[in-house]
């Protein structure tokens, strides 16, 4: 793993690449692991919109660390910092993942149970 140099050379920016492919094809695992890169700066610039919105595309797939990372980093960053996000994503911001925002899973109301 590039990541974490096992195996291999630790090149976290290597590790991002293939990340940013596989996640790009619908791999949840590696949407969130994306995530993790971009909330720690870990390969990438420190950015955690980004983050969130990697974790909420592998949230979207049910995959369950990311739905706990996403709202830990909501719980850290400011009120601001929050709105300035669902903001971008109302305006249709193209996020660096090529998709136009897409709902916040974790947001949205659940569906009523028959």
């Amino acid at each position: 793993c590039y990541l974490e140099g096992k195996g291999v050379k630790k090149d976290e920016k290597k590790a991002v690449e293939y990340f940013e492919k596989a996640a790009q094809s619908g791999y949840s695992e590696a949407q969130y692991q994306l995530g993790v890169c971009y909330e720690k700066g870990e390969g990438v610039n420190e950015d955690k919109k980004k983050a969130l919105n990697w974790y909420n595309e592998a949230a979207s797939q049910e995959h369950e660390n990311a739905k706990k990372a996403h709202e830990k980093l909501q719980e850290k960053m400011s009120p601001k910092e929050n709105n300035e996000d669902a903001a971008n994503l109302d305006d249709g911001e193209v996020e660096d993942n090529g998709k136009v925002g897409s709902p916040n899973v974790l947001d949205a109301p659940e569906e009523p149970q028959p």
